[in-house]
Formats: structure tokens, sequence, C-alpha cells
């Protein structure tokens, strides 16, 4: 169960979220303007850790196999005992003209609220290319991201004292693909916005390159005051990170 809470609490802190109204029999419209004939997201995984194995989806839904009426959020493991149905991203506000905008997924039956990827600023938009470029979990895990670091930093000391203690410590190392493929920024010549993953940025040049030993924001020397930091960083063991 904390498990869930930290997973759940990511979702609702960390994504970036397409928010669009559903307004009826003008929901086709706004899809085709807004979205750009892109289609629903369709990524779907398996969190399976401690005794639970529940279903995430990009879509902004969770626990319900999609287009079945029935769920996946098994408590205990391999026991066939769900105990969740579904739930999903409820978002809304107003704009500056005092209009009620409104993203209130229930069972994907009618419309579809939520896209793939970062939006274009100023007017919302996307296309199909960044909804299927998104269309994915970015799965990291903070032992595999210490490992990273620690590889690094012993590199590190080996240029600056001459010794070869990375080569014996790490032999045959290999750097995780999520490291290099962390979705640290958006396309700024499109209009989306360039921070859209936290990173750890070894030398706050504001730009994320594993080269020079960035890594997905875990706080691992435990020096973030998450009472008054407020920036994003990731939580747990085991994250799944996703743009929409």
């Amino acid at each position: 169960m904390k498990l869930l809470i930290t997973i759940t609490s990511i979702l609702f802190l960390s994504s970036f979220i397409n928010a669009q109204l559903y307004n009826g029999k003008h929901e086709s419209k706004i899809k085709q303007s807004k979205a750009a004939l892109c289609t629903p997201p369709t990524t779907s995984t398996y969190l399976k850790q401690n005794n639970v194995s529940a279903l995430i989806h990009t879509a902004g839904n969770l626990w319900q196999v999609p287009n079945q009426n029935f769920s996946h959020y098994e408590v205990p493991k391999n026991s066939g005992i769900m105990a969740l149905f579904t739930a999903a991203l409820w978002l809304g506000g107003t704009d500056v003209n005092n209009q009620l905008k409104l993203a209130a997924l229930r069972y994907r039956t009618i419309g579809q609220d939520y896209w793939s990827g970062p939006l274009v600023e100023g007017d919302a938009t996307t296309n199909y290319e960044m909804c299927q470029k998104y269309d994915k979990h970015y799965i990291s895990t903070k032992d595999v991201v210490a490992e990273f670091n620690a590889w690094y930093e012993t590199g590190l000391q080996d240029l600056e004292n001459g010794t070869e203690s990375q080569n014996e410590l790490f032999p045959n190392y290999k750097i995780p693909d999520f490291i290099k493929e962390w979705p640290a920024h958006g396309d700024v010549s499109i209009g989306q916005d360039y921070y859209l993953a936290p990173f750890f940025d070894r030398n706050d040049d504001g730009n994320y390159s594993w080269v020079d030993g960035d890594y997905p924001w875990f706080d691992l020397d435990n020096s973030k005051d998450c009472k008054n930091d407020r920036r994003v960083s990731l939580y747990g063991d085991l994250n799944y990170w996703w743009v929409m």
C-alpha cells in the first residue's frame, strides 16, 4: 500500500497533462483541432512490486483492463482478488474568461481527454508524431541510478588521481538505456516546454547529459529538504514516469 501511495503521488505530481474539454457532440472537433488526429494512448504496464500486481496505462486511467469490464489491481499477487476496479485523473479549472475546463476520464468509453506527449505552449496543441513518441512508460530504479552515479564518480576520481579503479570496480559496465533515453527536455523550437522530467544536473548547466554524469533525479544522498524544496524529484525504489 505504501508503494501504491508513492506511485499514485508521482502520477499526480509529475505528469505533464493535456487537459481538454469534453463537450458532448463537439468531442470529435476538439480532438481534431487540439490533438491533430492523434490516436489514444495504448501502452499498459504491469506494476508488480511487494505483494501487489497492478495495471497502469499512459491514457490517464489506472487498473481497468482496456475495453473490458474487469480490472487488474490484485492483492495479494496471484490470488485472483481484485481490490480496486478503476481510477483516473480528474482535473478542472477556469480560463481567463471564467469558462470551466475539465478533463475527467471515467471508463474511457466516452471520449479521450488525455494524450501522450508535451503540448505546444499557448495553443495547447500536439500532433500524431508526438503522441506516438511519448506513448510509453519510462521505468527507472534507484539502485541502478545509484550504480551509474558510483561508476561515474569513480571515473572522475581516476582522472584526478591517475588510478584505474573504475575498470576494477565496474568491469564490463554498460550504461542503462533508460538513463540515455530519459525524457528530460521538450523541443523548444516547436514551442514545447524545455523541462519534462527531473534530472540531477551535475554541472548545473541546465541541460541533461548522461555523458556529463547527469541522471534521473533520485535523491541519492538525501540532501533534498522535502518540507521546503518543492522541485519535483523521483521517489521510491522503482519509478514509472510518463508525459501526457
